[in-house]
């Protein structure tokens, strides 16, 4: 999708491990941040543990400023082959 939608959508690989995955939508206004907790040996991904956190919020800002700053410090997605599977 993101080389399909380069306006709109950007890919970047973290240098580190991560144990969450990240998902920020910001509006004009408002916006959300979805949160997902992987772990350890656990093969149900529904186990998983997920959270929502709106705009305004210091969970929200929290993790924002983590995605900010994890977008910083990593390097653009290159899909294997030149097939972009995201």
């Amino acid at each position: 999708m993101s080389q399909n939608f380069p306006k709109y959508i950007s890919v970047k690989t973290p240098e580190v491990p991560l144990l969450h995955r990240l998902y920020i939508v910001r509006g004009k206004n408002d916006g959300a941040v979805n949160v997902k907790f992987y772990t350890y040996g656990n093969y149900i991904p529904d186990k998983d543990f997920r959270m929502v956190f709106k705009s305004g919020t210091r969970e929200y800002k929290l993790y924002s400023d983590e995605f900010d700053y994890l977008w910083s410090h990593s390097r653009d997605y290159v899909p294997l082959s030149g097939i972009d599977i995201i």
